[in-house]
């Protein structure tokens, strides 16, 4: 299909979800999905997946302090080199650049987000409120 796509030809998909963990995993559904529809390797669907689901998972613990009755929307462009994969919530404004993952070697539950998103993503955008 990737293939088939104008150089420049972009796809949107919009989604809004519950601040509910439950809900990740439709998001991690539809990218997926996506990523097989542009026939993207296994690896970099998987770094998509995980990017987004610990950013999903960052903005319900960290913006919305596990609070379950706000909403994340996505907005997901597919192009045929990228996804680009933005989302929206009205939490607390944390700064990416103020945030440091503990260190590797201290082996425990959380504190890994933002570094697995790092690692899997080409680009970790800014985060401003709309």
């Amino acid at each position: 299909m990737a293939e088939k796509l104008q150089k420049n030809y972009k796809e949107t998909l919009q989604l809004t979800i519950p601040s509910n963990p439950r809900y990740i995993k439709i998001v991690r559904s539809v990218l997926e999905s996506l990523g097989q529809l542009y026939d993207y390797s296994e690896k970099d669907i998987h770094s998509i997946v995980l990017a987004a689901n610990e950013a999903c998972a960052n903005i319900i613990n960290h913006a919305y302090k596990n609070e379950h009755d706000h909403n994340i929307k996505l907005i997901i462009s597919g192009f045929p080199n990228k996804i680009l994969v933005e989302l929206i919530d009205q939490g607390i404004h944390v700064d990416p650049e103020k945030i440091k993952p503990r260190k590797l070697k201290d082996v425990r539950p959380g504190g890994l987000g933002v570094h697995l998103m790092r690692t899997q993503t080409v680009e970790l955008g800014n985060l401003k409120r709309v």
